[in-house]
Parts: C-alpha cells; structure tokens; sequence
C-alpha cells in the first residue's frame, strides 16, 4: 500500500529529535524519511527506528528526490534558530508539527518550524514566533506574546499577558505570573516562580524568583556551509 503523506526530513539526531519522533510517528501528514546530523559519524545508524542518513551534504540530493519539507530537532535555541534560517535559504520549508493533543486557542497564531509535544496548550489570542518548542502539558496564558525560537520544558505555567522574548528558555515547572515580561535570551530555572520582570539575558532561579546574574547577549550569527 502507497503511503500518501508528505515526506518529511527531521534535522538534529539528538536527544529532541526523539521527542519529535515519539510526537508525530503516527501523524496523518507526515512520513519520516530519515534524520540529517552533521555529527552522524559519531551517533547510531538509527533513532527510534528511523536511519540517520548522514550530514547537511545530503540535502541538494534529498531536494532533487521532491522532498522539502523538514522539522529542526535541535534543542539549543541558538543554534534551531540559526539551522532553521539555513534551511530557508537553501530553498527547504520548516515545518511546524502538533500533537493531536496539542490545543491552540481561538485566535492563537504559532510561527514555522514550532513544535507542540502531548498536552501542550497555547491559549486564546497568543502569538508566537518561529521555532519554538511547547514540551508536555506546557500552559501558555490567553494573550501572551512568545518570540522566535523558545522554548517551554514540561509542566510550565504562564499567567495571561505575558511577553516573553525571543531565545527565552522557561526551565521545568517554572511558574510566571499574569503580565510578566521575560527578556531576550532570558533563563528560567526549574521550579521558579516569576514575580517580576526579567532583562534581556537575565537568569532567574527559586521561589520567590531571585536574578542570579545577567549574561552576555549571544550575538545571533548566520549558519556557514
């Protein structure tokens, strides 16, 4: 029997990847055709079943053979962000992939290349950018604003109205409260919970949550090859 979905090429062969995997195995629009990794020659022939075909040298000929669609599997924000505007100019499209489960509120709009594990809830009128990652039962306040490639670890919670800025990653179970504003590049540690704003490349831990330092922004660069 032809398998009709739309072939698909997840970049990153790491530990994400096999989240990814696990998410959308099943899923009614894609098939995985393999995984690319530029670091194929030190990891296992297959993840999850599904072969590691080799490096970014393989794509031209993935795109000649009509595939374009491909999902970024790369947990670092930094570097998912950088892969995926690679992947744009070489004439790839990056995908966005959701779990049935998945559940996006009336009005809510999520940019290319994001990705929504089980349970995850983006709620009513959110916006967010490209790339990023709601992990399990990750819950998004109505209205707040997300930016390019963050991410949610599982079990977070956000109040409504928040902005959270672009490369933010938001730590296990951490809590923000209604209104917060998390800056560019921001950490939040497991378990924090969020009282008060955060500045760009701030790092905040514990509860009450308490700034711990401000590191230095990581300048964004272009992907080379």
């Amino acid at each position: 029997m032809t398998d009709s979905r739309t072939p698909l090429v997840l970049v990153g062969a790491g530990g994400h990847a096999k989240s990814v995997i696990s998410t959308i195995v099943d899923s009614p629009e894609y098939r995985i055709v393999g995984l690319i990794d530029d670091g194929f020659a030190s990891m296992p022939d297959q993840v999850l079943g599904f072969s590691v075909l080799g490096g970014r040298e393989l794509l031209p000929k993935l795109k000649e053979q009509g595939i374009h669609n491909v999902h970024v599997c790369i947990g670092d924000n930094l570097v998912r962000g950088q892969m995926s505007r690679w992947l744009r100019t070489q004439g790839f499209d990056v995908v966005s992939l959701r779990h049935s489960s998945n559940f996006s509120g009336i009005g809510s709009e999520y940019g290319a290349g994001s990705f929504f594990h089980v349970y995850s809830l983006l709620g009513a009128e959110c916006i967010a950018g490209e790339g990023c990652i709601l992990q399990p039962y990750s819950d998004i306040g109505h209205e707040t604003r997300i930016g390019d490639y963050v991410q949610f670890c599982p079990g977070i919670h956000t109040g409504g109205a928040c902005d959270i800025g672009d490369y933010a990653f938001i730590g296990l179970g951490a809590v923000i409260l209604p209104g917060i504003r998390i800056g560019r590049h921001a950490i939040v540690g497991a378990n924090a919970v969020v009282r008060e704003d955060i500045p760009d490349g701030g790092v905040v831990v514990g509860n009450p949550g308490r700034l711990l330092k401000v590191r230095e922004i990581p300048e964004v660069t272009s992907l080379a090859g």
